[in-house]
């Protein structure tokens, strides 16, 4: 009976170890591929994030542009005129909270991946170490 366990952990330990063989193999043979694949992808997602927050801050910036050329043709007697300020308020408002959307939001790792794709592949597995 005990031959016979022994003999049967033999060969489950046995079929392990030819798994775990294969699967060594198999992720020798497909990790460069596996790294590329992940470089372009987060490449794209980063430089799609990128050119969303340039859209947005050059809708903003165009709109103040052409609210203050419209706003330096108006005659008015004060800067203060209601028809003047809220408009500008909310302009003025809208370009702040977008540059802060720009800086917090847009991330230019597409660049560092274009330059130094090794450091970044350092850093995404420092990062995935973290957690």
């Amino acid at each position: 009976m005990n031959d016979e366990l022994q003999k049967a952990l033999a060969a489950i330990i046995n079929k392990t170890i030819g798994a775990m063989d294969t699967s060594v193999n198999f992720l020798q043979a497909e990790l460069p591929e596996v790294i590329r694949q992940l470089l372009v992808w987060k490449a794209v997602q980063s430089c799609i994030q990128f050119c969303i927050c340039l859209a947005v801050f050059a809708v903003f910036a165009t709109a103040t542009v052409k609210f203050l050329k419209a706003a330096s043709e108006y005659k008015t007697k004060s800067i203060y005129d209601d028809n003047i300020m809220r408009p500008l308020l909310g302009i003025i408002s809208g370009v702040i909270a977008t540059i802060m959307i720009f800086v917090v939001v847009c991330n230019l790792e597409w660049l560092q991946i274009m330059i130094a794709p090794k450091v970044y592949l350092v850093e995404y597995a420092a990062h995935l170490a973290k957690k």
